[in-house]
């Protein structure tokens, strides 16, 4: 009834169980245009997923077939896409996700005894959490470790910070609406994720001047330059990861203000949005 009503020029869709009843319903209807958004790497999320999630992406193949347009957030997830579900690169196309300018900034901090890290994330599998607390062990006593996000898997980071002796170096801040403040009162963002669609975290610490430490996952290449607004490290080089921590709270000069303009001048969301309309026209 509202379709008739509404005769849209185009339907957009996001998500893969949205994208898959979209693609149903449109069976049934005449839609000039059809376009889906996709929000993950397929061949490593999969590893992290419950059958229910499992479930939906057996029928994302048949789904994204019926669609016209393909957006993909990354280079990395649209070679995922064409490989894992044998899509078409020429229905595809790349459009990161947006930054929202603010006036908040990290201040350039003087030398101290005592080094903030914070990470913001869900607490389930794929975010790789407890090597986050392996590392941490395994910096020296004054670099702390601020958590913010909520998750089934909390209770059992909790308890590996218990058993390794790090409460007094943890914050548990859970869900919290001012996370772009709080960014601002720590050294150093860290990214520990064993997979990512796009690091939405990475662009809101950017957008505070905030330097980045993560290992490699989809997106990172195009918004992190090694020295200038943080590190990207092979996945699972522990060691590595530990030392460019230190580095990046002891040893590199960081600019917040050309951080911020450079992930600005790249993500902002006048860009983004120019890309959208040049997509419906």
């Amino acid at each position: 009834m509202y379709k008739r009503q509404e005769k849209p020029y185009a339907v957009f869709s996001t998500t893969d169980h949205i994208n898959i009843l979209v693609a149903f319903v449109a069976k049934f209807l005449t839609i000039p245009r059809l376009i889906a958004r996709a929000s993950n790497i397929p061949e490593e999320q999969i590893l992290y997923e419950n059958l229910k999630s499992k479930f939906y992406m057996r029928f994302t193949r048949l789904s994204y077939g019926v669609y016209q347009q393909i957006i993909c957030q990354t280079e990395e997830m649209k070679q995922s896409l064409v490989s894992y579900y044998g899509i078409d690169s020429r229905k595809m196309l790349v459009i990161p996700n947006p930054v929202v300018k603010t006036a908040e900034q990290r201040q350039t901090l003087s030398a101290k005894n005592k080094y903030h890290l914070i990470v913001v994330a869900r607490f389930s599998p794929e975010k790789g959490l407890d090597r986050l607390v392996d590392i941490l062990s395994a910096l020296p006593a004054h670099y702390h470790l601020s958590f913010v996000g909520i998750g089934l898997l909390r209770k059992q980071i909790e308890r590996k910070v218990k058993s390794l002796r790090l409460v007094d170096r943890v914050t548990f801040y859970g869900e919290i609406k001012n996370v772009l403040q709080v960014l601002t009162k720590h050294e150093l963002m860290v990214l520990s994720s064993h997979t990512e669609g796009f690091p939405n975290v990475i662009l809101e610490a950017l957008s505070v001047g905030l330097p980045v430490v993560t290992f490699k996952v989809s997106g990172v290449t195009g918004l992190i330059k090694n020295g200038f607004n943080g590190y990207v490290l092979p996945q699972n080089d522990i060691e590595g990861f530990k030392e460019k921590i230190i580095q990046a709270c002891t040893q590199t000069e960081w600019d917040p203000a050309k951080i911020k303009q450079d992930v600005y001048q790249k993500y902002a969301l006048q860009e983004i949005s120019k890309a959208y309309e040049k997509l419906l026209d």
